[in-house]
């Protein structure tokens, strides 16, 4: 009996210390991090996806080889591009590790293709919602191909953006799981944007889709993308620069936080919509005519003058961002019909058939409130 138990003991042990039949190692895997998507009209050829996957052969102080790897596939649809990919590679593909997805802007403008690349990442399980999202101006195969100085990934590159997220409205980053629900709940998103300067790679302003395609770019120059994201809450270390008598006088303002708060009434059967905005920053930037003689910033007046500029300066761009959605754009992107939907249903019910033209309708009423927390000076 105690042999029996012993063999039995030996045998159990002889399994468990058994080495993984199925061990990988981790350079016989090719780990994609970013994927540049594109539209193509050949035959049954509707995409051409660019993947970017790192030599870990190549990273490190003593790294052999390029850096990265970059490949691209045509195909009929996502999947097929997938596997083909598998099949033409001597590493296991996984997808596991993606970071960033880039639309090239041709696909983004095809409204049944998008609604395909939409589709395909809404079911596949492999591929994480928290995966960046933007949208090439041009071709994203373009974008992947591009050289990096201070970066040798572009996934790892673009992943950075995050963490600076909405600095001063100069751009928006998102997530896959930001579009594939906006989307679901209205047809309309926001999203990153992509483009060349030369050579380099520029990260600026954002995109605007509706009925899942690109609507608009919006620069980075126009302030857009800085008045969508005061609207809507998402902004923080805005710089708003006042600049006058060929810099005579200068004031610079680092907006820290906003709090936008809305307002709507009816009146004379009309929607009216009241922004109440107050703003949090401090000056780190002030020249006057003045300067080595008398620049006390801290003087009351001084400090109500450059208060009630600042407000003229934010009226001023989000009502021309305002202006823009409704009379050349023509879209919602400010969450309007959302706040309608959750705060006047029974109102909701009766515009919501005919919204783009309802919104083309609203009065809207911007008031800022800015103050000044701390002063710097500088000449």
């Amino acid at each position: 009996m105690k042999k029996t138990i012993l063999l039995l003991l030996i045998l159990i042990i002889t399994i468990l210390s058994t080495a993984c039949f199925d061990k990988h190692e981790i350079e016989d895997r090719a780990y994609i991090l970013s994927m540049g998507i594109d539209d193509v009209e050949d035959g049954e050829i509707k995409f051409e996806v660019t993947y970017e996957s790192p030599n870990l052969r190549g990273v490190g102080k003593n790294g052999q080889g390029e850096p990265r790897f970059i490949v691209s596939k045509k195909g009929r649809t996502i999947t097929e591009i997938n596997r083909n990919l598998s099949t033409t590679s001597e590493k296991d593909i996984f997808f596991n590790h993606l970071k960033v997805i880039v639309i090239g802007e041709a696909l983004a403008k095809n409204e049944m293709k998008m609604a395909q690349i939409i589709e395909f990442f809404n079911r596949a399980p492999d591929i994480g919602r928290k995966v960046i999202i933007i949208i090439a101006e041009g071709k994203a195969k373009d974008i992947l191909n591009s050289e990096l100085k201070d970066e040798k990934i572009f996934g790892t590159y673009i992943n950075k953006f995050r963490d600076r997220e909405s600095v001063g409205g100069k751009y928006y980053i998102n997530t896959l799981n930001d579009l594939l629900s906006n989307t679901a709940r209205s047809d309309v998103a926001l999203v990153g944007r992509i483009s060349k300067d030369g050579e380099e790679l520029k990260i600026s302003g954002s995109s605007i889709m509706k009925d899942k395609k690109l609507a608009k770019f919006l620069p980075e120059e126009s302030t857009s993308t800085a008045s969508i994201l005061i609207l809507t809450n998402e902004i923080y270390n805005n710089q708003i620069t006042i600049y006058k008598d060929d810099g005579k006088y200068l004031v610079n303002y680092i907006a820290e936080s906003y709090d936008a708060k809305k307002k709507l009434k009816i009146k004379d059967g009309s929607i009216n919509i009241n922004y109440d905005i107050e703003v949090e920053g401090f000056i780190n930037e002030y020249i006057d005519e003045n300067i080595g003689k008398d620049i006390d910033i801290l003087d009351e007046k001084k400090i109500k003058k450059v208060q009630k500029e600042i407000n003229n300066k934010v009226e001023k761009d989000i009502n021309k961002l305002l202006d823009q959605l409704q009379n050349d754009i023509g879209i919602d992107i400010i969450q309007i019909e959302k706040y309608i939907r959750e705060k006047e249903p029974k109102l909701w019910e009766k515009v919501k058939d005919n919204w783009d033209n309802e919104f083309k309708k609203i009065d809207f009423t911007v008031n800022v409130d800015s103050k000044i927390r701390r002063t710097g000076l500088s000449e």
